[in-house]
């Protein structure tokens, strides 16, 4: 008579369906997607042939500790419910090896990237170890002049994008120093114009809205695309005024000194061929002077009381307020709540400039208003019409004053296309 030991023919469905899932997961472990797709089929195998059993012993066994004769207690297998388990069996055996073997072929391949990797490390270790500091500073200038070349190539493709700039502004291109693209200032400082728009026109004073606020909110009322010119913005220009020739007593760049321009009030600008009109001499493009009005910028491009005739209002507010030096202070030194990159170009950013500059070559000085308000601070720039030639320029700069205080100064507007 034929005997099957239940207990160890369920204990091996059960060894079987626990190997077959401690496997499943270990595979997953290993992150492989192909890997885990053969534990989840093994997965499957495995309840299938749990289930098969469970259908076979269906019913309720009497209580036994060794064997039970076929006839008593098992059903015969058929030999269909034989093969159905001997193939779930193998399934599941083939399932094991495939599982392992990919396992294990994907351990190798990730051995194999490692040590190729730690042979090429190892090989580039063995280089620079011939590399002389010398040559690792011509490396390193080498792939600086590169960076620098490509740089110069993607500003000269955004110089060379149109941009429409309305009536009265003109185009400034982008300094990737401050962040900025190309956008269109206005040429001279605003004048209130109809419906009380600030407009750009050489005739007419220069318009002192009251506030830094008031200043703002009249560019915004031009419509989408305008505001009141942002320091970003006023460090571009200014940059590309201290970097053109035109713009130095000595002709060449850093040779002499800039114009700190009109020493008059707010007055009204003048056609290009008199770039000191309504100041206190008279002087062309071509003849250099102290209170000249103009900066050139490259391409044709001239800007108006960029510096002197009436310090500007510009969008920049910080709360951090300063505390003393209510002077002016040459050559902008570290002051509270302001990074000097902020205040003048450094030669880390733009070759050209010599951080020594100060008021002497006419960039200007920094004012902080000492005040112990509470409320942000906001800023002036471009040295005030009654400065004399040791406080204006270019970057001519004052914190302290409030969005709200009352306070003449002019502004310009910029748009951005």
């Amino acid at each position: 008579m034929r005997f099957i030991t239940t207990s160890l023919l369920i204990s091996t469905a059960a060894l079987c369906a626990c190997k077959a899932q401690h496997h499943g997961a270990h595979v997953r472990d290993l992150g492989d997607a192909a890997t885990a797709d053969l534990g989840a089929q093994l997965s499957e195998l495995a309840s299938a042939m749990t289930a098969d059993l469970n259908v076979l012993y269906a019913g309720d066994l009497p209580p036994h500790d060794d064997t039970l004769a076929l006839d008593d207690a098992a059903p015969v297998l058929s030999e269909a419910e034989l093969d159905t388990l001997r193939n779930n069996a193998a399934a599941a055996n083939a399932a094991f090896r495939r599982a392992l073997a990919a396992a294990d072929r994907r351990v190798m391949q990730r051995v194999e990237t490692m040590t190729r990797l730690r042979t090429r490390l190892d090989a580039t270790h063995a280089a620079l170890a011939q590399i002389s500091p010398a040559d690792t500073a011509r490396y390193r200038q080498g792939l600086a002049d590169i960076s620098r070349v490509i740089e110069e190539m993607n500003d000269a493709f955004a110089a060379s994008v149109a941009v429409d700039c309305p009536a009265g502004y003109i185009r400034i291109n982008g300094d990737r120093a401050y962040g900025t693209g190309n956008f269109c200032v206005m040429k001279y400082e605003a004048k209130k114009g109809a419906n009380d728009k600030p407009e750009s026109t050489a005739a007419g004073r220069s318009w002192t809205p009251g506030s830094w606020l008031n200043a703002k909110n009249a560019c915004e009322t031009l419509g989408a695309g305008y505001a009141l010119i942002s320091n970003p913005e006023w460090m571009t220009i200014g940059t590309a005024a201290a970097a053109t020739a035109a713009n130095w007593s000595g002709g060449a760049v850093g040779a002499g000194r800039l114009s700190f321009g009109n020493p008059r009030r707010y007055e009204a600008a003048g056609p290009d061929g008199a770039p000191c009109a309504n100041g206190p001499t008279d002087c062309t493009p071509a003849t250099w002077a102290v209170a000249r009005r103009t900066y050139a910028l490259g391409g044709n491009q001239v800007i108006w009381d960029f510096s002197g005739n009436g310090a500007e209002f510009v969008n920049y507010s910080n709360a951090a307020r300063p505390h003393v030096l209510e002077a002016p202070v040459d050559r902008f030194p570290a002051g509270p709540g302001m990074e000097m990159t902020a205040a003048r170009p450094t030669h880390a950013t733009h070759p050209f400039w010599d951080d020594a500059w100060g008021v002497e070559q006419g960039m200007g000085s920094y004012w902080w208003w000492s005040d112990a308000s509470p409320t942000a601070i906001f800023m002036v720039r471009g040295g005030a019409a009654n400065d004399s030639g040791a406080n204006g320029g270019p970057f001519s700069l004052t914190l302290g004053r409030e969005a709200t205080e009352e306070a003449t100064f002019a502004f310009r507007c910029a748009f951005h296309p």
